[in-house]
């Protein structure tokens, strides 16, 4: 079993293991436990081949957890992350843990030197757009 290797990050180690597999497996299926489906056993392994294969699981867990819910229990109390609130309410707390987790990821992607899709995209976009400009500022110089 390949275990993931520690990075210097701020003077700290930092497990990507524990970022991806153990922090955002294990928040997808206690999220959803606290929607009221409980997750499988034994879903933590460690193991780096499985990784990508148990956040895909746990995504998908959590999704089937949102299913499972009714409109009729929109404004029933509960508790989520040690506040008191409502399953709308919870739906909004959970959007934003999810987002931390994407720039956490984010952040140790670009750590590893690789570029989001997203921003690869938004750069290609870029280079064109100033590959026309220069193009054209040297074309209207030429005519004047």
């Amino acid at each position: 079993m390949e275990k993931f290797q520690k990075l210097p990050f701020d003077n700290r180690e930092i497990d990507w293991r524990i970022l991806v597999q153990d922090h955002i497996t294990a928040a997808n299926y206690g999220i959803a436990g606290a929607l009221g489906t409980a997750p499988p056993a034994g879903f933590l392994s460690g193991d780096k081949s499985k990784v990508l294969q148990a956040m895909k699981d746990s995504f998908a867990h959590f999704r089937n957890a949102i299913v499972a819910l009714n409109d009729a229990d929109t404004a029933k109390p509960q508790k989520m992350f040690n506040r008191e609130t409502n399953l709308r309410g919870s739906f909004i707390i959970i959007t934003g843990h999810f987002g931390e987790h994407l720039g956490q990821s984010i952040a140790y992607a670009r750590l590893k030197g690789i570029v989001p899709p997203w921003t690869e995209a938004a750069q290609q976009q870029t280079k064109s757009r100033w590959r026309k400009r220069s193009r054209r500022t040297l074309a209207d110089r030429a005519i004047r």
